[in-house]
C-alpha cells in the first residue's frame, strides 16, 4: 500500500524529497499506519475507503471532492473520518462530498444541496435548506373530517387518525384541539417534538 501511494504521488508530480514523509503522514491521518506494508488485496472495504482518502490527501489539496466517504466504515472509523474532515475544514480545505447519511451532513457541513433526479432542487446554508422545526403530533380514536383540519394551514398533515402540525401550523394546536373535542373525538395522545432531518429531507424530495 505504501508503494501504491508513492507511485500515485509521483504520477501527480509530487516532489520525491517530500513524498515519503507525505505518504507516512497521510496513512497516519486515516488510521492505516499499521498496514503500510500490506498488500491492497488484503484490505477490507472500509480500509479501501481509507486508502482512497489518503490518496486524495496527498500533497495537501485546497479543494477535495469525496463520494460517500463513510461507506463501508464501522462506527468508530466513521467518527474518525468525520473528525478528519472537520480538521481539514479548520485548516482551510474546501470539501464537497455526496452522501445519503443525514447525520454526517448535520455534523460536518455548513452548506448543502439536494439533488432530485439529477436536478438541484435546494441549495444554501444548512440551516436554511434543512431547518429543524417544531412539530406536534395528535392521535385520536377517530377523525371527524380531515378537510376541516388540513385547511387550517398547508403545514398540517392528516394521515389516518393522526394530525401532524409542522412549523407555523403549531400555532393552530389550540384551535384543532377545540374542534376535535367539539366533534366528540377521543384524544389519545399529543406529543411535541422536533421534526427530524430525514422528515424535512423527504418533504424537499416530494
Amino acid at each position: 500500500m505504501e508503494e501504491y501511494l508513492t507511485v500515485a504521488g509521483k504520477l501527480s508530480s509530487a516532489r520525491t524529497a517530500v513524498l515519503r514523509d507525505d505518504v507516512a503522514a497521510r496513512l497516519k491521518q486515516v488510521g492505516l499506519s499499521h498496514a503500510a506494508r500490506w498488500r491492497i488485496e488484503q484490505f477490507s472495504k472500509g480500509m479501501l475507503q481509507r486508502l482512497s482518502l489518503a490518496h486524495a490527501l496527498l500533497s495537501g489539496p485546497a479543494f477535495l471532492i469525496l463520494d460517500e466517504p463513510m461507506n463501508g466504515l464501522d462506527p468508530a472509523a466513521q467518527k474518525d473520518v468525520r473528525n478528519l474532515i472537520k480538521s481539514l475544514q479548520q485548516e482551510g480545505t474546501t470539501i464537497l462530498f455526496s452522501t445519503h447519511r443525514l447525520d454526517d451532513i448535520t455534523d460536518v457541513c455548513t452548506h448543502v444541496g439536494i439533488l432530485k433526479q439529477g436536478r438541484l432542487v435546494r441549495a444554501g446554508a444548512l440551516a436554511e435548506v434543512l431547518p429543524l422545526r417544531d412539530q406536534i403530533v395528535i392521535s385520536v380514536d377517530r377523525l371527524p373530517s380531515a378537510d376541516r383540519f388540513a385547511a387550517l394551514d398547508p403545514n398540517t398533515v392528516v394521515n389516518g387518525n393522526t394530525i401532524t402540525l409542522n412549523g407555523d401550523a403549531v400555532a393552530y394546536k389550540t384551535e384543532i384541539l377545540r374542534r376535535l373535542i367539539d366533534a366528540g373525538a377521543d384524544i389519545q395522545s399529543l406529543s411535541h417534538r422536533r421534526a427530524t432531518l430525514e422528515e424535512i429531507y423527504l418533504e424537499a424530495m416530494r
